[in-house]
């Protein structure tokens, strides 16, 4: 994945747009995650499921099992995007 970390390209510009690429994909895949994950985590809340710190602490945002490594996807370019809740908490619901 990402070129086994070799740059093919000998040119300067290039091997930076290269390095930035590498570095901004990993971040949003790892934002998307977490509003995905956080998503879920609200509503299993909302439901009743008790989320405690102990289950919390066991989750990570760096899963590639759904990513296609080849780049091959169908984009519904005419599919809502829903906006991220920057401020949901899911320990703060849970303690009261």
């Amino acid at each position: 994945f990402g070129g086994e970390g070799i740059i093919a390209e000998n040119v300067q510009h290039e091997q930076r747009k290269i390095v930035r690429y590498n570095q901004l994909v990993p971040n949003l895949v790892s934002l998307h995650n977490v509003e995905q994950m956080t998503r879920v985590l609200a509503q299993l809340r909302d439901e009743g499921s008790n989320i405690s710190t102990e289950v919390l602490a066991g989750l990570s945002p760096y899963r590639t099992s759904h990513i296609n490594r080849f780049g091959d996807y169908t984009l519904d370019l005419k599919r809502q995007v829903e906006p991220i809740d920057f401020s949901r908490r899911i320990l703060a619901a849970t303690t009261r």
